[in-house]
């Protein structure tokens, strides 16, 4: 890994017990975080595309209602 960061990070004693036990831990911490960021990212999109949605509806809802009025021209 040619671009690296050394970190200092601070755990509670239980965790930092079960990790002292793995082979890698700079490995599996770095896998940690990127599989927690990647989950935060889609939760706030997943977030920010039901608005979006929600609006959507809501234009398409007043949409219709502006052409409802022409149902009974007989086109």
């Amino acid at each position: 890994m040619a671009n690296t960061t050394r970190l200092t990070l601070t755990f509670p004693n239980d965790l930092e017990r079960r990790l002292r036990r793995l082979p890698n831990k700079s490995a599996f911490v770095s896998a940690a975080v990127s599989e927690r960021l990647d989950r935060d990212k889609a939760a706030r999109m997943a977030g920010a595309l039901a608005e979006a949605y929600a609006a959507a509806a809501k234009e398409d809802a007043a949409l219709v209602s502006d052409w409802e009025s022409t149902l009974g021209d007989g086109l």
